[in-house]
């Protein structure tokens, strides 16, 4: 939403400007440089562009109630930043949080390595996930796990499915 009010916010000051070339400068000394080709063409240029991907395997964590599983179960969450070039990016804080769960290793901020990669394992407890109903049908819950470049409104997420069940589903 921010990229979209910003791009009509420099439209409208260029469309009353008629300006053909506008540089923005922002607080952390980078600049953008916006440019009316021509009508209706607009290029921007400049100013970092970071690419944060994000994804958590398994998708699921199940508790079969008939197989007496483990009260705590995990998912490992991959991280990378990569630069505009796709050039990885390291030494990145990035801060983990989840709606339910917790990191396993109570660390809630890991930096990237050297491959800007970030490897963490987030656990979830049985009694996060409601048991199942008397009727049969499982117990179901939703996290959604977030991870973001610290300082920054850059952030994805990912959502993670509990069930728990009697038997087979």
């Amino acid at each position: 939403m921010k990229k979209i009010t910003m791009i009509a916010i420099v439209i409208s000051i260029i469309s009353v400007l008629m300006a053909t070339e506008m540089i923005i400068h922002k607080t952390n000394g980078t600049q953008i440089t916006v440019q009316l080709d021509e009508i209706g063409s607009i290029s921007f240029s400049g100013g970092p562009g970071i690419n944060l991907s994000f994804s958590a395997f398994p998708m699921h964590i199940d508790w079969d109630e008939d197989d007496d599983p483990p009260d705590d179960q995990s998912v490992l969450m991959t991280v990378r930043v990569l630069d505009e070039e796709n050039n990885p990016v390291p030494d990145i804080s990035i801060v983990f949080t989840g709606t339910l769960g917790n990191p396993e290793n109570g660390e809630y901020t890991e930096i990237t390595d050297t491959e800007g990669y970030i490897y963490k394992y987030w656990q979830f407890h049985e009694y996060e996930c409601p048991p199942p109903a008397p009727d049969g049908s499982p117990g179901v819950a939703t996290a959604t796990l977030t991870v973001q470049i610290m300082d920054t409104s850059i952030d994805s997420h990912t959502t993670i499915l509990l069930r728990r069940y009697d038997g087979d589903i």
